[in-house]
């Protein structure tokens, strides 16, 4: 886990030179905000600085659910019309590199739903590219895309068959096989109501008030416990700052190319609310949610800078500093 961690913020650090030369684009924007989020995991010693020496799956999957968002946002902007392609074979190579970003984002995303079921909502991603190449190269990388997400998946699903007799567990709904081995459907209900009620309590709740938790009596203890939080605070501002961009109806953000991924991020957080509120098991979705409502505002606030590298260097040198 710390070898990820400290690969994720030299990923985070890597487009920093494109922002310096003037590139101001927003999946550049996004790559670099994310060392502040990835710092963060490494000091907060509540919830992810353990993880950093252990093999929790909460931070690997909260790392990888930021690489896929970035990776997502680099795929759309690499479509965005900046230059007019004339000659044929540099279309060709624009389809080429957007085709192995799909096929880096099918890998990243499966692999990161295998390691924590949360991030689960981050495969909505792959009916769009799958769709989005079919269109662009045919079928060709469309059944490439469906074939390894099959590749990665069936031996994870086989090892969950004969772990459990599940094909997801702990996920009742799923009862298809009825093996010797199967664990008790009973038990099964049990650990899924235990996994969904203990997210929706603050730490340190007993057990007595999760078990007896019922409809909505559960949301005031949550919310209070969530609103003091640094990701609701994050999430606050990300907000304010869309609100502004909207109120001063900036036009450097193009909407339409980056809706698909305001679209899943928006799904996985509902998803998240109604299934596992716990803020360590949304992190990802909420942090990369965040930073998405604040592009519009720093592509618009970022782009005069674009004119003035000197400053511009300035102020990024400060950011690196801050970052630590």
């Amino acid at each position: 886990n710390g070898l990820m961690l400290l690969m994720a913020i030299i990923f985070a650090l890597g487009h920093i030179n494109t922002l310096i030369v003037g590139a101001i684009n927003p999946s550049s924007t996004f790559q670099s905000l994310l060392i502040f989020p990835l710092a963060y995991l490494g000091y907060d010693s509540d919830r992810f600085a353990t993880d950093v020496a252990s093999p929790s799956t909460d931070l690997p999957a909260t790392v990888l659910v930021f690489v896929v968002t970035t990776q997502i946002l680099h795929y759309q902007n690499s479509k965005l019309p900046k230059v007019k392609i004339s000659a044929e074979s540099d279309r060709k190579e624009q389809d080429v590199n957007t085709a192995i970003l799909a096929i880096m984002i099918t890998i990243l995303a499966v692999f990161a739903v295998f390691i924590k079921l949360s991030v689960i909502p981050i495969l909505l991603f792959l009916p769009y590219l799958i769709v989005d190449q079919f269109r662009k190269n045919g079928i060709v990388i469309a059944a490439l895309i469906l074939g390894i997400t099959l590749f990665i998946a069936t031996p994870h699903l086989i090892r969950n068959v004969i772990l459990s007799g599940y094909l997801i567990y702990p996920l009742p709904q799923l009862d298809l096989f009825n093996w010797d081995w199967k664990i008790p459907l009973q038990t099964v209900v049990a650990e899924s109501m235990g996994v969904r009620n203990w997210a929706k309590m603050p730490p340190g709740s007993s057990p007595e008030a999760v078990l007896s938790s019922t409809g909505w009596s559960w949301f005031p203890a949550w919310f209070n416990y969530f609103k003091s939080q640094p990701i609701a605070q994050c999430l606050g501002l990300g907000i304010a700052g869309f609100s502004l961009s909207n109120l001063l109806r900036f036009r450097q953000f193009n909407w339409t190319k980056f809706s698909v991924i305001y679209a899943v991020i928006a799904i996985g957080l509902i998803f998240w609310f109604f299934s596992a509120p716990d803020p360590r098991f949304g992190y990802g979705l909420l942090i990369s949610f965040a930073i998405m409502l604040t592009l519009p505002l720093l592509t618009e606030a970022l782009h005069p800078l674009s004119q003035r590298p000197q400053m511009l260097q300035l102020i990024l040198s400060v950011y690196v500093v801050a970052s630590f």
